[in-house]
């Protein structure tokens, strides 16, 4: 413990997926909880004496709400553990099935290892094993999202996903237009939003238009909200948004947040 804190202390961290939690966090995440089980979620548990946890749950669902501005009634709320390609992989398998295709940036022009990266030799994530994705890519010379490019492939390609959001793309992206793209073929248009949820909660007009243009969205909340990164233990929660009127995602969410809607 005592050399891991000191490497941190004295290091400059430039990892993205990183960053320096409040000592609340780290205590939460200590806590008692951990010694108690809890599959299923507030109310529908797989063991008993979950109560105090069903109270911490739905405390952490309320909340979530409240942090991006959303309605109890038109969306719902799944705050689980675990890490972010859990959650955009949960999000996959709520809405598609094995082998359907998907669409997401590729990896070496910003794009995130959960969107279907893979190599000539080598199906890097699971998102490439369980399902057929084609990248999207970036103008070589203005360095923005292709979309004339893009909008070829999706005619072609008639994606069941697509996916935009990326690890290290410093550019907005044309949601108007991707919600276009994605109504070609009646795709569903998943944003993983990644450092952005927290940041977007701030400006609430822009969150709104955002979200109206899409079915679902993922987002890591320790990267600007000082939560926990990837656990390595159950008791860390996250937030998790979405649609009332669809099927929740059966698995965790971390320090991320997603939201779906119809």
């Amino acid at each position: 413990m005592r050399p891991q804190t000191y490497r941190q202390f004295r290091g400059l961290e430039l990892i993205a997926s990183e960053n320096l939690t409040s000592l609340a966090v780290m205590e939460a995440n200590g806590s008692i909880f951990t010694n108690k089980y809890s599959e299923g979620l507030p109310g529908a548990r797989y063991y008993g004496g979950n109560e105090v946890v069903d109270e911490l749950e739905v405390l952490c669902q309320k909340r979530a709400l409240e942090a991006f501005h959303l309605e109890g009634k038109t969306w719902g709320v799944n705050v689980q553990p675990y890490s972010g390609s859990t959650a955009n992989f949960a999000a996959f398998t709520a809405l598609i099935q094995p082998h359907d295709r998907i669409m997401g940036l590729e990896l070496a022009h910003g794009g995130h290892l959960t969107h279907g990266a893979f190599t000539p030799k080598r199906k890097i994530s699971a998102s490439s094993i369980y399902f057929e994705p084609l990248p999207y890519q970036v103008d070589p010379v203005t360095g923005l999202i292709d979309y004339d490019a893009l909008e070829k492939n999706v005619k072609l390609f008639k994606p069941r996903i697509i996916i935009c959001g990326a690890s290290a793309y410093p550019r907005d992206w044309d949601y108007a237009r991707l919600r276009a793209l994605a109504d070609i073929n009646g795709s569903y248009l998943m944003c993983v939003s990644l450092s952005l949820s927290s940041f977007l909660s701030l400006l609430l007009d822009l969150l709104e238009s955002v979200l109206l243009t899409l079915r679902l969205a993922t987002g890591w909340t320790w990267r600007t909200s000082r939560a926990s990164s990837p656990p390595r233990s159950r008791t860390t929660r996250s937030s998790t948004a979405t649609s009332s009127a669809r099927p929740r995602p059966s698995s965790s969410l971390s320090p991320r947040c997603s939201a779906s809607r119809d």
